[in-house]
């Protein structure tokens, strides 16, 4: 009887782990494919040895090594006070499994990246679509020497950016779109998105303050979307999480010496004071051939195979742009970076100029929604008036006010459910109009008896427009009856 109890509650279980079973989409195991392969590739590449270590990484594996074998706790990255130590912290338990080497250290700055991966993933298709989420995070699994060896390097700052960044933007894209319309009680979910926000918000802090202009940004959103959610529980949840991310910056700021905690820091970083020597024309030349083809990863601008090597620190004005580049065929450097920084700027005016026109568009569907809202409280009150003529067409809406569960077509009276408040009659003029072309008739005799002045809305005038303007966006105008 036992064996029997037991064998019967296992299969039970089992039905239950069937039903349970995790179903992967397509696009789900397209995005882990390509997880897979870009974590392989880089694998391989840091077995190789590639990028080569420099100064800032052996520090940060000497840091890793303190963390694992000596017990120390380092807030910052030393000789300095506002870069955390996150990646230390993650090499060093990676140094007992794997062995001492910048490779252990190397493997969490690869879990980072992998990580990034994924949150651009979901990003991708929580704006978009998850075909184009695939493609985004495929572009982003390659890349030039620079853009695949940034995120490998432990060096301290650069792939918790990444990644801190686009979850932050995950975070406020999700809370904006989900945002209720109207005020009520902040869902368990969104509590824990506002929680996961600010822990997320405080570690970046901690690591990297250049993280603020995404933390602004998404502050923003918020304002513009969630306003009204941003009070109570909602900014209690978002505070505590920050406070708990934030905690080893804390910590160090109630302890450090004066003039030397985390906002002096970035202050004197940001505003130092001293004169502008290099003249402003100088350092725009600085942006368009040294920042910008930096910053979007143009191939061979650094490493060993360096094609066109400038000099450090640009603190002192130069004789001409050919003395940027020394060592290289300054005239080709000059063409060759400048020609990528124009392309660059050309392809953000075109992304801007495309937000700028989504944006008035937008506008333009909110300025016809608060028409149509005119338009809808002007019918109300002709409803009403109507009601005291039985004779007039404007009575059927009226009716709808006291029978909201009919409505008349012709001389008989047909009962069929109605849905809608009974305080609105545009929205029973389209409950109507869908069902039975005899309401359009109706409709023409309504735009024909009242005057042009007496119309709610100039477009009310002709029936098609009337239905368009109702909502009846799928109608044809060889729908309508002719007059």
């Amino acid at each position: 009887m036992s064996n029997f109890i037991s064998g019967g509650v296992l299969q039970g279980r089992w039905r239950c782990m069937q039903k349970r079973r995790i179903s992967l989409n397509p696009t789900t195991v397209g995005m882990l494919v390509i997880l897979l392969l870009a974590s392989s590739l880089r694998l391989v590449l840091m077995k190789l040895n590639w990028p080569t270590a420099n100064a800032d990484e052996s520090i940060m594996d000497l840091m890793a090594r303190h963390i694992a074998y000596q017990g120390e706790h380092p807030i910052f990255f030393w000789g300095q006070n506002y870069m955390g130590t996150i990646q230390a912290y993650l090499g060093a338990p990676l140094i007992h499994l794997v062995g001492s080497s910048a490779f252990s250290v190397r493997l969490g700055t690869l879990l980072i990246f992998a990580l990034y991966l994924v949150s651009m993933y979901f990003l991708v298709c929580l704006l978009y679509t998850p075909a184009y989420a695939l493609f985004i995070i495929a572009l982003l699994s390659i890349g030039s020497d620079r853009m695949m060896g940034i995120p490998l390097v432990a060096n301290g700052g650069y792939a918790e950016t990444m990644l801190f960044g686009a979850v932050i933007f995950l975070l406020a894209s999700w809370l904006a779109l989900t945002a209720p319309r109207q005020y009520t009680r902040v869902s368990r979910s969104r509590l824990l998105a506002y929680i996961g926000l600010g822990v997320t918000i405080g570690l970046a802090l901690w690591s990297d303050q250049l993280i603020l202009t995404a933390i602004i940004t998404a502050g923003l959103l918020l304002l513009l979307c969630c306003r009204q959610e941003l009070r109570g529980r909602a900014i209690g949840a978002l505070l505590a999480g920050l406070l708990l991310g934030a905690t080893p910056l804390i910590i160090y700021n109630f302890s450090a010496a004066p003039g030397q905690n985390s906002l002096f820091i970035l202050l004197g970083t940001v505003f130092s004071g001293a004169p502008r020597v290099v003249p402003f024309s100088e350092q725009l030349a600085h942006v368009l051939l040294i920042s910008l083809p930096l910053a979007t990863g143009m191939p061979f601008t650094s490493g060993i195979h360096t094609l066109c090597g400038t000099v450090e620190p640009y603190t002192h004005p130069a004789s001409s742009l050919a003395a940027l580049f020394p060592s290289s065929n300054p005239w080709l450097c000059i063409g060759t970076r400048g020609g990528w920084s124009l392309v660059i700027l050309l392809l953000w005016g075109i992304a801007l100029t495309g937000v700028l026109l989504a944006i008035r568009q937008q506008r333009g569907v909110r300025q016809d929604g608060a028409s149509g809202s005119d338009v809808q409280a002007a019918w109300q009150q002709r409803a009403r008036l109507a009601a005291r003529d039985p004779g007039n067409p404007l009575a059927a809406l009226a009716e709808s006010r006291q029978h909201p569960g009919t409505h008349q077509t012709g001389p008989a009276l047909r009962t069929q459910p109605f849905r809608a408040q009974r305080s609105d009659p545009v929205r029973h003029y389209r409950h109507l109009s869908r069902g039975n072309r005899g309401y359009f008739r109706q409709s023409s005799r309504i735009s024909e008896q009242l005057q042009p002045d007496q119309h709610p809305h100039p477009d009310l005038a002709r029936p098609w427009r009337c239905a368009r303007l109702l909502g009846l966006q799928h109608l044809q105008p060889a729908d309508l009856p002719e007059r």
